[in-house]
């Protein structure tokens, strides 16, 4: 028996040992289909049931292995070959997150649609992978791409729009679809970026501030900038000094600061976690920088930050 649902056809077949020994599969039904109408089929199977009142249960089975489509390869798949998954991924590495912010300070769309594809292609490929957590992490590559275009703005001193689009990913749509989706946003925030900065001087010194914040957990060098942004690294010199009133060198080590300030506000992670974020592999000499900087070490920081947030000060 089939019914047309929406855009899916619901079919109840029978289930019987002796009917898989006599030859018989759904695969070799759906390949009897598409020879006949020339198209592309897949089918979801929920769990066999054994009374007509069961029915329902194998329907809502069949709907949630529906939603592995884009998930798996294979033309058919069965719930009880999925029900057993955990989930993957489910968030952005720190190191993945700053490859991220490079490709948008690039405004590369090429690029952008290489680094997208393969995320999506590397969250497919895990075998615990589940519809959740592969929206999970595309919706954490977007709050990455948010966070840039936020401390980006914020580094070059610009006013960040008052609404930017939102995603909420369609359930319906495959994990093809989803990446696609992905692409489309990280590019309206990228070509929303770029189409705010104006020409000339002040503007190679924005972008190269915009490429370090996207860079700070990295060693940072005046010849990579400008190599970044096409300027001899002499004349970029001078221009920082010009447009900022302090050496490249000492906003680096600024930008880091600020970066580390703010989360010793807000995170519980430990000092040596957010000296590595800040860029800073020696937390000795990241908690003396620090201390000469604010004249408090990073955990006199921290105790004073949070005794000033439950004052409510």
């Amino acid at each position: 028996m089939a019914q047309v649902e929406k855009q899916h056809i619901v079919c109840i077949l029978p289930y019987a040992a002796a009917l898989d020994r006599s030859g018989y599969r759904l695969e070799d039904g759906i390949n009897r289909v598409e020879q006949w109408l020339k198209c592309s089929l897949r089918a979801a199977a929920g769990e066999p049931v054994q009374k007509s009142v069961e029915l329902h249960h194998s329907y809502q089975t069949a709907l949630a292995a529906y939603r592995y489509r884009g998930l798996t390869n294979a033309k058919v798949w069965r719930y009880e070959q999925i029900s057993d998954r955990q989930g993957g991924k489910t968030v952005l590495t720190q190191e993945e997150e700053t490859v991220l912010g490079r490709l948008l300070m690039d405004n590369d769309p090429v690029t952008l649609t290489v680094w997208t594809r393969e995320l999506v292609t590397s969250l497919i490929a895990e075998s615990d992978v589940t519809p959740g957590s592969y929206t999970a992490c595309l919706h954490s590559a977007l709050i990455a791409g948010h966070r840039w275009f936020a401390r980006t703005l914020q580094a070059i001193g610009r006013e960040q729009p008052a609404r930017l689009k939102p995603w909420t990913p369609e359930p319906d749509k495959d994990a093809a679809a989803l990446g696609d989706e992905l692409f489309h946003h990280l590019y309206d925030l990228m070509h929303t970026y770029h189409s705010r900065l104006g020409q000339g001087q002040a503007a190679h010194v924005q972008k190269a501030i915009g490429y370090i914040e996207s860079s700070l957990t990295q060693d940072i060098s005046l010849q990579q900038v400008a190599g970044q942004i096409h300027l001899h690294p002499g004349h970029l010199s001078e221009l920082f000094k010009k447009e900022m009133g302090v050496t490249f060198g000492d906003f680096v080590t600024d930008m880091r600061i600020r970066r580390a300030m703010d989360m010793l506000a807000v995170s519980p992670a430990k000092v040596s976690e957010i000296a590595a974020v800040s860029g800073y592999d020696d937390v000795k000499y990241f908690s003396r920088l620090f201390k000469k900087h604010t004249g408090k070490t990073p955990s006199e920081y921290r105790e004073q930050a949070l005794v000033f947030k439950s004052s409510g000060s």
